[in-house]
């Protein structure tokens, strides 16, 4: 029978089979015949057999890839050239107590890109954000103080 691979896992080993007569199929990595593992959207052959919970597709050739899978993937070059040595390069970030000042070149030490603006002219400071801390603990403290004086007095009342 033919069929087309509705989705097949490599990760896991099995998936799923759609025959001519629109009924699933499922298929294990044991039950493919040659060399390739079958991809989404191939064409394939199979027999099918009775499993356990339902019908099983045995012996399992690739006819013919989808049209994704023959399209080799093209890797994506996130470098950048050096102007000064002309090498592609990945941009090594240098900063100072925490904030960006510039990225280099790793191959030459250059300059690639200077950063100012917003990180440089407003400093950011801990003083606030530890207030703000410092306020929301105490406020926990308080709450759960009342929350065990509640309790206290719950387990009093029952007595």
């Amino acid at each position: 029978m033919r069929g087309t691979v509705k989705w097949f896992s490599t990760k896991r080993g099995y998936g799923f089979i759609v025959g001519q007569d629109e009924i699933d199929y499922h298929v294990s990595v044991r039950d493919v015949s040659g060399v390739t593992l079958p991809a989404n959207g191939d064409t394939v052959e199979f027999e099918v057999t009775q499993g356990k919970r339902a019908s099983r597709a045995t012996r399992v050739t690739v006819v013919q890839r989808a049209a994704s899978a023959r399209q080799p993937v093209q890797a994506t070059d996130d470098r950048v050239v050096c102007a000064s040595c002309q090498r592609r390069m990945v941009p090594r970030m240098i900063s100072y107590r925490g904030e960006p000042r510039k990225s280099v070149c790793p191959f030459c030490g250059t300059t690639y890109q200077k950063f100012g603006g917003f990180l440089r002219t407003h400093r950011t400071s801990a003083a606030p954000v530890r207030f703000v801390f410092d306020i929301l603990t105490r406020a926990i403290a308080l709450v759960n103080a009342k929350a065990a004086r509640i309790n206290a007095d719950r387990r009093s009342d029952k007595q």
